[in-house]
């Protein structure tokens, strides 16, 4: 793909994709052991600001993020933030205007996002949630985070 995302007068990316993904304004991992997590997340660096955990310095990274039209990438998203706040989180990184790619365990996280917004990973391969075979027939029926739970990540190998 030759198209390329102008960030605040720096100098044009390439789109970012994961596992042959492109990445939209909010991804989420899902499927992912502790080990596995900084393979598929970005280093911190020129493209992206990396946070571990959801909160603590999060006002300095937005900010940096807004100022140089960076990525961000977090690690245990949602982890230290109550369910019933989790949409209004989405719903914030969503609205920054830049890449965000998230690590998640947690299903009602899941559920705030679109079966295209998650990447189910399962060791070296990346699918997306909505690729499941089934997943056109039940999206009209439940939220992405059931759907994953019920199907898990080991379908991405078949």
């Amino acid at each position: 793909m030759t198209d390329t995302h102008a960030t605040n007068g720096n100098t044009a990316r390439p789109p970012l994709s994961i596992g042959g993904h492109e990445v939209g304004a909010f991804t989420l991992l899902v499927g992912l052991e502790d080990a596995d997590m900084r393979q598929w997340l970005p280093p911190s660096g020129a493209a992206f600001e990396r946070q571990n955990g959801c909160f603590g310095v999060m006002d300095v990274l937005l900010s940096r993020v807004r100022r140089f039209g960076h990525g961000l990438a977090l690690e245990h998203l949602g982890d230290s933030l109550h369910p019933s706040k989790h949409d209004a989180l989405v719903t914030s990184l969503r609205a920054l205007g830049v890449p965000v790619i998230a690590t998640t365990h947690a299903p009602d996280l899941v559920d705030c996002a679109t079966f295209e917004e998650v990447l189910v990973c399962q060791g070296d391969t990346v699918r997306r949630l909505s690729d499941h075979p089934q997943s056109a027939k039940w999206r009209r029926l439940i939220r992405a985070g059931e759907f994953w739970n019920t199907v898990g990540e080991e379908w991405t190998t078949r």
